[in-house]
């Protein structure tokens, strides 16, 4: 039996390679590729919108050294936001450090002498349609977290504070105060008049 020469064998190598690419490609033309539609259509219904608050606390200039530390804040499947029910829960995280009032902080003219924090969930709330079961579901997207520091006047009972261009002042219980950090409009009529 003879044995193919050297060039021989690499025409015969190349000829074979040239065949087996050509099938392939005639092979992968001739498959039809299914086009692929969108499962779902979206309608965003709140945009950039605070969907939720958390009252963090009032830190005074004794608590003020306090490290930074880790806050979250969840928004649970069925809870109502901005008079929508979300069907995903969500967890969002935090690292802040808690200060208290610095020199800048006034309350009207007076200095601040301890600082509220509130946690504040800003984002978009979609809904979400399955086009195949044409079941919908509104969930959260582009969510971040943001705090807000307000700075306050701490006497024994009460706080006072000052409104967003501290022109005004007005005086509140503590009571009021926490429960308006912990709600979103509540807290923009607190601040805002």
């Amino acid at each position: 039996m003879k044995q193919l020469s050297r060039q021989a064998f690499l025409t015969f190598f190349f000829i074979a390679m040239v065949i087996f690419m050509l099938a392939g490609y005639l092979y992968i033309s001739r498959r039809k590729v299914p086009a692929v539609t969108s499962r779902y259509q979206y309608e965003v219904v709140l945009n950039d919108a605070e969907l939720k608050a958390k009252n963090l606390g009032v830190v005074n200039a004794q608590k003020s050294p306090i490290a930074y530390q880790k806050q979250t804040i969840t928004l649970h499947k069925k809870e109502k936001l901005c008079g929508f029910s979300i069907d995903q829960p969500i967890t969002l995280e935090k690292i802040m450090q808690l200060k208290g009032p610095n020199q800048q902080d006034k309350v009207g003219k007076q200095d601040a002498n301890s600082v509220a924090y509130e946690l504040v969930v800003v984002g978009d709330l979609v809904r979400q349609t399955n086009l195949q079961t044409k079941k919908s579901e509104v969930i959260v997207v582009n969510a971040r977290v943001s705090s807000v520091r307000i700075p306050l006047v701490l006497n024994k009972q009460t706080a006072t504070i000052a409104n967003s261009d501290n022109t005004k002042t007005k005086t509140i219980s503590l009571d009021e105060l926490n429960r308006s950090l912990d709600d979103v409009e509540k807290r923009k009529n607190l601040i805002a008049w």
